[in-house]
């Protein structure tokens, strides 16, 4: 739900789910070694009073301050690093407002990855990288 309104997701191609899949697997590697944090895929998370996003990769740390709930539905906070697959029919501003959604909640980081255009965006409250095919996704969050 975003502002009110119902959106209901649709299904992804097998190219989106390759995406956010190996996402998935390059976080469950490095937390194998850093456990710092939980990362899952399609997480409802709560954004604020009347938003609610499923990010494609939801990643959080946790500390003695947070723990992430294993079992409530939404989380009850945005992700440190929300992850988007982006599609062709979405829309810029629809893209953009979720950005923003997500970052006015405190994600840290926003990670858009364009598998059509071979780009991804890694976008945080005051800055934005474009990396292409041939570039390293780095965060200094993860070091």
């Amino acid at each position: 739900m975003t502002n009110g309104d119902l959106i209901s997701p649709s299904s992804d191609t097998f190219d989106h789910a390759e995406i956010r899949d190996a996402v998935l697997v390059a976080f469950h590697w490095y937390l194998r070694s850093r456990p710092i944090g939980r990362v899952a895929g399609m997480v409802d998370c709560k954004l604020s009073e009347d938003t609610v996003a499923r990010p494609d990769v939801s990643f959080s740390f946790t500390n003695a301050d947070r723990s992430i709930p294993g079992r409530q539905v939404p989380i009850p906070f945005a992700p440190d690093i929300a992850v988007e697959v982006l599609s062709p029919p979405e829309a810029a501003i629809d893209v953009n407002r979720k950005v923003r959604d997500y970052l006015n909640a405190g994600a840290q980081e926003v990670w858009l990855l364009d598998g059509y255009n071979s780009q991804a965006a890694v976008r945080t409250s005051n800055a934005m990288r474009v990396l292409l095919r041939k570039d390293i996704l780095e965060t200094p969050l993860l070091d």
